[in-house]
């Protein structure tokens, strides 16, 4: 069975939590959302406090949010110009299979 479905992963600077999850509650999304803390890790990395430099991580939160293909593109777009130059780090990953057990 192919699923119309794809797995949008947005990784967020904790200062802009709340805003994110009040953009997402104001976006009907069929299945909701889930959220957590994660820690970024890089050479690339910018913007650290003494604390991160040291630690050699970055404090972030990974929202993800399952998508219909045909609202993906809307959607993302709808991100990026409510979120420019906010830093958001996002990619897309197919669902093969959803249920609940």
């Amino acid at each position: 069975m192919i699923l119309n479905k794809k797995l949008l992963v947005l990784t967020v600077k904790p200062s802009i939590n709340e805003e994110i999850i009040d953009w997402l509650i104001s976006h009907p999304i069929e299945t909701g959302f889930t959220s957590f803390d994660v820690s970024g890790h890089g050479s690339q990395m910018t913007n650290l406090s003494i604390a991160e430099q040291v630690s050699g991580r970055q404090k972030k939160t990974r929202f993800q949010i399952m998508v219909e293909d045909q609202e993906l593109e809307s959607f993302v777009q709808s991100l990026k110009l409510e979120f420019k130059h906010s830093g958001i780090h996002y990619w897309v990953q197919p669902i093969i299979e959803e249920g609940e057990i």
